[in-house]
């Protein structure tokens, strides 16, 4: 569990040089005739070195102390001198190695390493044991603070099943775990049908969760997993996951629902957080988070796993109800398992389907602003796009896809399908794709269908505004929208040149000369050169917005992070 660090200080006649230790202290110096090399772990604590010489003779005494961290306590001297006295001194007679051994504490009334639980004196842990002791209920609403890494590898749990998680419905985490940037490696869950798994299983509106690094996580757990807290409810902040989580039926056969790299189910807050997490579940299926609730907020975060699901699945989150902001999805996204008579909609490689609603009487937008997808996007059926499988009265703003994207029907380089609520129409806007697009029908290069049935009630109609698309389209479908019964499309290109497509229902078509103008202004001609004649190009795309570049340079947004 330790990971040593070394200072050395040699002796001969050579040239005064600094050997860097990974942590703050003690130069390393050589002098005339040997070496002290110093180890120890600089979670645990330091060694001062005094005196610190260019040169040392034959005899010289060097005096050592050992200085633990809050919660650690120096155990003794390994190596060419051993002592427990945490000061020593050390005659230099040979070339010498010394380990400074250190060890969390364990406190006899607490079995904390210390503190009193308080927010302003935390409980500290460094070991499983102590960690496991937050399943106590005493100890769910408190405040704790990881001091050392810890590995799960180094023990067995509970008959094979694994890590028990932190909190349940009944008795949720309450509390504020900081992590420390400490580590936590090789967390190991196996519950199938088991809901509310993770490192946490359920949180309370109370609990915030920070800086934690799991590593090489492999969870297994039912609906609700995730790889840090399978229910969120309350603040994750700073957080990141890798490894594997799957969700499972307890058949152990079936896939489950609402699964995420790092959460299962979101109505809480999550920010500067991100996971390369390989996730594979049924439904709601995301690579940070499976189901974002309409009161789920997600802002600064990443997600860079592969994800496999048989729908309604996300690079970032497989179903958002609620915000998303700032965040971006790097990983492929695949559908699988496909059924004609069960499979259903929505894969996209940030969000699979963005719906806004109702909850408990209250309208809620499903929000993606400023925003980008750039992994690969594979689905059996329909409803697939670079960003967004299905935008279901949802809003998407200043937001791009450059992935390919794959499927049957309804299938688009950013959105497979944008449609209307009783209540929201779906709007895009600033927005554009790269990503080639091919399928059966039904295609294009920004959105597969564009829809609106709607003739009687006066429900909001869909927008499109101030977009464009590049990638080649491949199958029956136009340009820059497959297929539209909305007329609401302002100010959208799609390139006449890489797409193939001299048609789109809506949109105009523009050559790469004309897409590459380097500002706004009247439309070229198809050779690049100005057209008295022609409408304006860009009318009313917002400077602050985007960078028009120059000759050569498609548009890109500003602020994307």
């Amino acid at each position: 569990m330790k990971y040593l660090w070394s200072k050395r200080i040699v002796m001969g006649i050579v040239v005064l040089f600094l050997v860097l230790t990974g942590c703050e202290g003690t130069p390393v110096k050589i002098g005339e005739s040997f070496t002290l090399s110093i180890s120890f772990d600089p979670e645990g604590g330091i060694v001062k070195v005094d005196p610190e010489e260019p040169n040392y003779s034959e005899g010289s005494v060097v005096q050592l102390t050992a200085l633990a961290n809050d919660g650690w306590n120096f155990i003794e001297w390994k190596g060419d001198f051993e002592e427990t006295d945490p000061q020593i001194n050390v005659p230099i007679t040979k070339d010498m190695e010394i380990e400074a051994v250190f060890d969390v504490n364990v406190d006899p009334v607490t079995g904390f390493a210390g503190g009193d639980g308080t927010e302003d004196d935390p409980y500290l842990l460094g070991t499983v044991e102590q960690m496991a002791r937050l399943w106590d209920e005493e100890h769910l609403d408190g405040f704790f603070k990881q001091i050392a890494s810890i590995d799960f590898d180094l023990i067995t749990i509970a008959q094979n099943e694994g890590w028990q998680p932190i909190g349940d419905e009944d008795k949720p985490f309450s509390g504020t775990y900081d992590g420390n940037n400490r580590r936590i490696r090789n967390l190991s869950i196996n519950r199938p049908g088991a809901d509310n798994v993770g490192l946490f299983g359920y949180t309370s509106e109370e609990a915030i969760i920070k800086n934690v690094n799991l590593l090489s996580v492999n969870i297994v757990g039912g609906e609700f997993t995730g790889g840090l807290v399978g229910y969120n409810n309350g603040e994750i902040l700073n957080c990141f996951v890798d490894g594997t989580i799957t969700a499972l039926e307890d058949d152990e056969e079936s896939l489950e629902r609402r699964v995420g790299g790092l959460v299962g189910e979101n109505t809480g807050v999550i920010e500067g957080s991100g996971s390369e997490a390989n996730v594979t579940g049924e439904r709601e299926v995301g690579g940070l988070v499976g189901d974002n609730s309409f009161e789920g907020v997600i802002t600064d975060s990443f997600a860079k796993g592969e994800i496999n699901a048989e729908k309604n699945l996300g690079g970032l989150v497989g179903v958002n109800y609620g915000e998303v902001f700032d965040s971006f999805a790097a990983g492929k996204v695949e559908t699988i398992n496909y059924d004609p008579d069960e499979n259903g909609y929505g894969a996209g490689g940030l969000v699979g389907v963005n719906y806004s609603g109702q909850y408990f009487g209250k309208n809620y937008v499903a929000k993606i602003i400023n925003c980008y997808a750039t992994g690969d996007v594979f689905g059996d059926e329909y409803d697939i796009g670079g960003l967004v499988g299905y935008n279901r009265g949802g809003e998407i703003r200043e937001s791009f896809a450059t992935g390919n994207v794959t499927g049957d029907n309804r299938i688009g380089g950013l959105v497979g399908r944008n449609s209307y609520t009783s209540y929201f129409g779906g709007i895009i806007e600033d927005c554009y794709s790269w990503g080639n697009v091919s399928g059966v029908e039904r295609i294009g290069g920004l959105v597969g269908a564009h829809v609106y049935f709607d003739t009687v009630h006066g429900h909001p109609r869909p927008i499109i505004e101030n977009c464009y698309s590049i990638g080649q389209v491949i199958g029956s479908g136009g340009g820059l929208i497959g297929d539209a019964t909305s007329f609401e499309v302002y100010s959208s290109y799609w390139d006449l040149n890489t797409s193939g497509k001299e048609d789109s229902d809506f949109g105009e078509g523009r050559t790469t000369k004309q897409l590459q103008a380097g500002n706004p202004g009247d439309i070229l001609d198809e050779d690049g050169n100005p057209d008295l004649d022609g409408d304006e190009m860009f009318e009313d795309w917002d400077s602050d917005i985007w960078d028009f570049g120059t000759s050569n340079d498609y548009p890109i947004l500003i602020n994307t992070p």
